[in-house]
């Protein structure tokens, strides 16, 4: 699957991936597709993870459940990309 600039409205990336880092896949989408809403998603609050996440370009940070500002922000975004 490759990766293509515009496709996609939103991705959200679960912070405890075993394979891959959530922070590291989030800074590699960043610099393909600048228009993207990033959300990095963890079960547990972790230390340093939200400045990491900002840092590599993430819109939002928050632990799960998620909350209704998260989905707010990803309701908008692909909302105003349809318009």
């Amino acid at each position: 699957m490759s990766w293509r600039p515009g496709h996609l409205d939103a991705v959200v990336l679960d912070a405890s991936l075993t394979d891959l880092d959530a922070v590291t896949v989030c800074r590699s989408l960043r610099a393909v597709d600048e228009d993207v809403t990033i959300l990095i998603a963890s079960m547990l609050p972790v230390k340093g993870l939200r400045e990491a996440a900002r840092d590599a370009g993430a819109d939002l940070m928050c632990t799960l459940p998620l909350p209704e500002e998260a989905l707010a922000t990803i309701a908008d975004d692909s909302s105003s990309e349809a318009s």
